[in-house]
C-alpha cells in the first residue's frame, strides 16, 4: 500500500516501497497506539450513554373505567 496519497502512485513507487521492505521493522514489532482498544472505546461509550440516559420509569397506564 502506497500511504503517501501527496506523491503520485506509479510502478516505479511500488517496487521501491517493496524493495524496502525488508529494511522496514516487522509488523509484529510496530507498536500502534490505541490500535487495539476498541473493545475499551465501546465500554467508554456506552458507559456514557447508560449515566447520560433518563432513569427508567415503568410506564402505567390506568384501565378506562
Amino acid at each position: 500500500m502506497l500511504s503517501d496519497y501527496r506523491e503520485p502512485r506509479t510502478p516505479e513507487r511500488m517496487a521501491a516501497a517493496l524493495r524496502s521492505l525488508s529494511s522496514q521493522p516487522k509488523p509484529s514489532e510496530v507498536v500502534i497506539p490505541g490500535l487495539l482498544d476498541g473493545l475499551d472505546r465501546v465500554q467508554e461509550r456506552l458507559k456514557a450513554l447508560v449515566e447520560t440516559r433518563a432513569p427508567f420509569a415503568p410506564a402505567y397506564h390506568q384501565a378506562a373505567e
